[in-house]
């Protein structure tokens, strides 16, 4: 029992100390990196016993030439999952990773009202003063509460998932007389032809592919 354990956490410090170095790693390439996309998606178990927020980074690194993208966090997050929460956790991850939110050239998210709502509330404080719009320096700013010592805001810009705006169109297809009923008989051979494994072989063995079935989301 007793070498088991110290097996054990031996493998647990090593696997921590590979953790440490890849994370030493990525944080060496995100600084530099020139500018960010930031990609945004929740989603939740079924029954609704859990959910999950994911927080993905990626950028064209400037030196090697590729495009690189990692997971910087995923967090467990409680419902109700607000726009507060989600902002709150995307200011978390950028933070802890050191990205400037000055790089980010734009945030993808799904077309959810708290995730487009979360974008919007994003603003980030710049500590750099501004060298231009000298002239109004001797008038009074509308908001000297809100402007005072803090220099300008960094608004993160929202674009919305190419993915998940195609699935809205195909929902509002669905709609249409002239296709529902297409669709459905669609449907309806794919759900027959996935009750048996002969027909699916048959499929990949013809054409190299299979069918799948419909995913509301996706």
């Amino acid at each position: 029992m007793c070498i088991c354990d110290t097996g054990a956490a031996k493998q647990a410090s090593n696997m921590g100390k590979e953790m440490n170095k890849v994370r030493e790693q990525v944080r060496t390439l995100i600084t530099e990196g020139r500018r960010f996309t930031i990609g945004i998606n929740g989603w939740s178990k079924k029954g609704l016993t859990a959910s999950f927020l994911g927080i993905s980074a990626s950028f064209l690194h400037p030196t090697h030439k590729v495009a690189l993208t990692f997971l910087p966090n995923l967090f467990e997050i409680e419902h109700s999952h607000t726009r507060e929460v989600i902002a709150e956790k995307l200011h978390s991850s950028l933070d802890s990773w050191g990205i400037d939110p000055r790089k980010v050239l734009m945030v993808v998210t799904d077309n959810g009202s708290n995730t487009v709502k979360a974008g919007r509330m994003t603003l980030f404080e710049d500590d750099t003063s501004n060298s231009e719009g000298t002239e109004d320096d001797d008038e009074e700013p509308e908001e000297e509460e809100d402007t005072e010592d803090i220099g300008q805001t960094v608004t993160l810009h929202r674009f919305p998932c190419l993915a998940h705006t195609l699935q809205l169109v195909l929902k509002k297809i669905e709609t249409n007389a002239a296709y529902s009923q297409v669709m459905t008989k669609a449907r309806s051979i794919v759900k027959k032809t996935r009750m048996s494994s002969v027909p699916i072989k048959r499929l990949i063995a013809r054409c190299g592919m299979t069918v799948v079935t419909k995913c509301l989301t996706r």
